[in-house]
């Protein structure tokens, strides 16, 4: 079966896992999946909740020196799974 690569990049509220999603982005979302990913709700209340959905981490963030006041989202989180062609 034919597979398709899904990354999630996920800005969370601190450098840990277990803190709140504050923005999210996707690439590569199944049809299906589409508007779960897309819509005004994240996917995922945590990092956490990501990883126990089967999502891989590939990245977290590094030294962090973000400028809050230039609206700079810092703490980003990179997953990935492997989704099913239909």
């Amino acid at each position: 079966m034919a597979e398709r690569q899904h990354v999630l990049h996920l800005w969370l509220a601190a450098a840990a896992l277990d803190t709140d999603v504050k923005a999210w982005a996707s690439h590569g979302a199944p049809p299906g999946e589409a508007r779960r990913f897309d819509g005004p709700e994240p996917p995922y209340r945590t990092g956490v909740d990501a990883l126990a959905d089967g999502w891989s981490l590939l990245q977290a963030p590094g030294p962090i020196g973000i400028d809050a006041a230039n609206g700079e989202l810092g703490c980003e989180f990179v997953f990935e799974r492997n989704e099913p062609i239909e």
